[in-house]
């Protein structure tokens, strides 16, 4: 099986089928490594799972609610690695950056775990807390226990993240990957990751749920498509891209190692891609 396989064809419609799909897609990665994904896939499995260990344990004010954000939420982990696994340019940009990047060297552990936990919160989870909104019973209301709930689940992202720091941060661990230089890494990523850019997150999704209710009763266009590129998608692209630098000794502007490029093109026959 590949990695395309273990992610499979549909969605899945329970936190116990999503968690299934993580765990074939970890170990696909893992007999693949060295693959960059498999720092943020691993991570965000034991996610979910602590998520699952609270539903079971009836934690949350509204199971229903929590429950369907979660599979939502990973439901669109899904589809962007399947895009991506299909055809590099159908995945979306803030993705794309890690995606494209999963066997360039110089990028340590924990930069793939940020540059992940960075798509996927700033990207997929306001879309995902719409799609859950717009599920039956679970419309948003202002006031109403499901940011409570939201909020027990960043505080067990923000612990999981702080164990897989220890983990990669152990000594066994640096003389295999990091060779001196896990601290620079360290640095890229923090509790802040999480926490700040969740609670961004529950923002931009209110912002996509009154553009949903504008367009709805004719008072603007759908604008939702351009905030989710512009906004959502670039912004988060954007902010990858620092998180997965090249921690290599290499001095500032040292030329790459490798052969010499090849001739360029006539600059009247270059096509330039609209980025």
């Amino acid at each position: 099986m590949s990695v395309a396989a273990a992610v499979g064809d549909g969605d899945v419609v329970t936190i116990d089928a999503a968690i299934a799909r993580m765990e074939a897609m970890q170990g696909e990665l893992e007999a693949a490594a060295p693959d960059g994904l498999e720092w943020f896939n691993g991570l965000y499995t034991k996610v979910t799972t602590a998520v699952r260990v609270g539903l079971q344990a009836g934690e949350y004010v509204d199971d229903g609610f929590i429950h369907d954000l979660d599979v939502a939420f990973a439901n669109r982990y899904f589809d962007a690695v399947r895009a991506w696994e299909s055809d590099p340019r159908f995945a979306p940009r803030s993705w794309a950056v890690l995606l494209d990047a999963r066997w360039r060297h110089g990028i340590m552990p924990v930069q793939y775990a940020a540059a992940g936990v960075n798509a996927h919160i700033n990207y997929d989870l306001a879309q995902a807390l719409v799609t859950t909104w717009n599920e039956y019973g679970h419309r948003h209301v202002t006031g109403d226990s499901q940011w409570a709930d939201y909020q027990m689940i960043t505080g067990i992202f923000d612990d999981k993240y702080q164990e897989f720091r220890s983990d990669v941060l152990k000594p066994e661990f640096e003389k295999r990957f990091d060779k001196g230089r896990m601290a620079r890494a360290a640095d890229l990523s923090s509790h802040v990751v999480v926490n700040e850019t969740r609670q961004l997150a529950w923002v931009n999704g209110r912002v996509l749920w009154d553009l949903q209710v504008a367009h709805s009763w004719g008072i603007v266009s759908d604008r939702r498509p351009d905030y989710v590129e512009w906004v959502l998608d670039r912004q988060t692209a954007t902010a990858g891209k620092l998180m997965l630098v090249d921690l290599g000794d290499a001095p500032a502007g040292a030329p790459p190692e490798g052969s010499a490029p090849a001739a360029t093109a006539p600059a009247a026959a270059v096509e330039v891609e609209d980025d």
